[in-house]
């Protein structure tokens, strides 16, 4: 993967959709998918300098993670498979990286997902079916969500899955602290088509959430970090 760096002080964006609202309000979380969590997590705390937390397992998924506050209720989730899991189990591949990891893919944060799900569909775009999904923290606290199934990756994992907490307290309040996602950028060949289902499932672009045409599709965030501005790459 490519590495970690701190981050460009200029960058263009292609956006033309903008709010008033933080993008911080959208992005639930992003994926850091690798093959063997302990190395991802010592990935992690090597180039962001903090140490992410154990989150806990995922006995459906055949996965385990460990967790980094980003700031405003999202954090940054460093996922592989459980060892300690039947290896019959679907693990989805969005979800099983390769080596010390990269992002995968990312998680938008919205209520309502049956009706965001059907605005998607008639414009053409079928998002995973919802799922109810839960997990038991380090500390013994259930976690419950619903959520879109992620094996279903839309326009290469640049548009996101959509997870809705419910009632359930955010798991970024028990996540180590010390970074915050300051933007993330999407990378695709077709950004007016990722543009398009965003606007569909209501989810708005800003000057930190934006989406760029590249040849590849990808993702970019810059993190905020005791080592100063630091770039993690798809």
């Amino acid at each position: 993967m490519p590495p970690a760096r701190p981050a460009a002080s200029n960058e263009s964006s292609e956006s033309t959709m903008y709010s008033r609202f933080s993008f911080m309000d959208f992005v639930d979380h992003l994926v850091f998918s690798c093959s063997d969590l302990h190395s991802g997590i010592e990935y992690v705390a090597d180039h962001l300098g903090v140490s992410p937390v154990l989150g806990g397992r995922h006995p459906q998924w055949g996965t385990h993670n460990a967790l980094i506050s980003l700031g405003n209720s999202t954090y940054f989730e460093i996922i592989a498979p459980d060892p300690e899991v039947d290896e019959r189990v679907q693990r989805p591949e969005v979800f099983t990286g390769t080596g010390s990891g990269s992002l995968s893919t990312w998680a938008a944060s919205l209520d309502d997902l049956p009706s965001r799900q059907d605005r998607a569909r008639l414009g053409g775009h079928q998002f995973g079916e919802i799922l109810e999904g839960s997990r038991i923290t380090e500390s013994g606290l259930l976690l419950e969500w619903s959520l879109t199934n992620p094996i279903t990756r839309l326009m290469d994992g640049v548009v996101p899955f959509l997870i809705d907490w419910g009632r359930s307290p955010h798991p970024s309040g028990a996540c180590t602290q010390g970074c915050i996602l300051r933007r993330l950028s999407l990378l695709h060949p077709e950004p007016e088509s990722v543009r398009a289902i965003f606007s569909d499932i209501g989810l708005q672009l800003s000057e930190s959430l934006e989406v760029t045409r590249a040849d590849a599709p990808g993702m970019v965030a810059t993190i905020e970090t005791p080592r100063g501005e630091i770039e993690i790459r798809s």
